[in-house]
């Protein structure tokens, strides 16, 4: 009985993961009043920080130049209106002087948009207006814009007329233009009603904190179950190369269906799979950022699998084995060329920050695409210590060799750097990994001449 349950571990641990992730899906339930409760929670405590900092631009412009806010304050708001759903504005005479973020489709001049409600529905969504008076008269007008929905004048995969991420809001609900029967009120701070909302149904699965617990139990679950499926395919008698491909082809095809059907579907409502986040509509497999992370981790998986099962091959044929390499060598070239690709699609289609520079002030989304390009790059380096085992077979490299390639890649390293050729740096560092790894290699095989 112990022996049963040791063989068939990992196909326990996923069950019992899996039966987890529905109870917390099930019970990740909420009525319509709840949800109101909670999204006027999170939105009072942005209208307390939108207050906050008008407070602060009315003694600003007190001895200040208005444009000087630019300068003082467009770091601090580069991702405010994208990670809060906020947006600050400053009016002088009539025109718009100051914007922390061009988001918002506001206009230039404020007779052409009306701001002196509470609510105001703009061309891309409904916000609610706070406004401080600038203790100068009717110099400067001050505005702190908080999103409520977006609403657009048309829809695709990215733009959705959803409400804002911080609400707990199903996407079903409807805003109401006049009171209706059965609807529900959204109030600010000081209890006065901003919309009218209509929801279709009595209960909800919202997004809180629990779902990161789903998503956790979620990928416990497809871990270990992709484990016992390599332990059952590893009992097939066959020779491991084939063996290898029928896993590579099951895993695919089990991963294609979950992300055609989207399944589960409560795991596509968490910020992993947030178009406004992360989304790149050209790619089915690296769309989302919890696709990116997901293949990530299997990418590195197969590669610990080619490392422990075909790392050590012996080709009777030398030709076959540098077939085997030259064949590697364009396979490596090709997976580099896809990691910064990748990169640079999470640079380009994201809106998380991406900053090295800014490591320990990143959120959770950022540390995870961080995390799933590392494991592509250690995926990236098993693989060429595979290589580098049939190297060491095929080849004699004579010390003298190995110290010109670690000079040389040394200069065209330094030489690069002025021109902040980043693409070439991270070629010159490979190399210089790729070196170091031989040198390693052939020292532990007493190799060198």
């Amino acid at each position: 009985m112990t022996n049963k349950i040791k063989q068939n571990i990992h196909l326990l641990i996923a069950l019992f993961s899996f039966l987890l992730l529905i109870v917390i899906i099930d019970f990740n339930t909420s009525s319509p009043d709840k949800i109101i409760q909670l999204s006027e929670k999170a939105l009072h405590q942005k209208e307390k920080k939108v207050k906050e900092q008008l407070i602060q631009f009315q003694e600003y412009l007190k001895t200040k130049n208005p444009k000087e806010l630019f300068e003082l304050h467009n770091q601090n708001f580069i991702n405010l209106f994208n990670e809060e759903g906020i947006v600050y504005l400053v009016y002088q005479n009539d025109s718009l002087i100051y914007w922390s973020d061009n988001s918002p489709s506001v206009e230039e001049y404020m007779k052409e948009v009306c701001l002196d409600n509470s609510v105001a529905k703009l061309k891309n969504g409904y916000y609610e207006i706070i406004k401080e008076d600038s203790g100068l008269g009717n110099m400067y007008a001050i505005y702190g814009l908080v999103l409520l929905k977006h609403q657009f004048s048309y829809q695709n995969t990215y733009l959705k007329n959803t409400f804002f991420k911080d609400y707990y809001l199903p996407d079903d609900t409807e805003v109401l233009e006049k009171g209706e029967e059965n609807y529900y009120e959204l109030k600010n701070a000081d209890g006065k009603p901003l919309i009218h909302l209509k929801f279709t149904k009595g209960k909800y699965r919202i997004y809180t904190i629990i779902n990161w617990l789903s998503v956790v139990f979620y990928f416990t679950t497809l871990v270990f179950f992709f484990f016992f499926l390599k332990q059952v395919i590893w009992k097939i008698k066959t020779n491991r190369s084939f063996k290898f491909l029928i896993l590579l082809i099951t895993v695919v095809i089990i991963r294609l269906l979950l992300i055609h059907f989207r399944i589960p579907e409560a795991i596509y409502s968490t910020d992993l799979y947030n178009a406004l986040i992360f989304g790149d509509a050209e790619s089915t497999w690296f769309g989302y950022i919890g696709d990116i992370l997901i293949h990530s981790v299997l990418i590195c998986w197969f590669s610990f699998i080619i490392y422990s099962e075909f790392g050590n091959l012996s080709f009777s044929k030398k030709q076959t084995r540098i077939t085997f390499l030259a064949l590697g060598v364009i396979g490596l070239t090709l997976f580099l060329f896809f990691i910064q690709h990748l990169t640079k699609s999470a640079v380009i289609n994201s809106s998380v920050t991406l900053q090295i520079t800014q490591l320990f002030k990143l959120n959770l989304i950022s540390y995870l695409v961080f995390t799933s390009i590392l494991l592509l790059y250690i995926s990236f380096f098993i693989g060429s210590l595979v290589l580098i085992n049939q190297l060491i077979k095929s080849f004699v490299i004579k010390t003298k060799t190995y110290y010109i390639l670690i000079v040389l890649c040394c200069l065209i390293f330094l030489a690069v750097v002025p021109f902040n050729n980043y693409n070439c740096l991270l070629w010159m560092l490979s190399l210089l990994i790729y070196l170091i790894i031989i040198k390693s290699k052939f020292d532990e095989l007493s190799f060198l001449n």
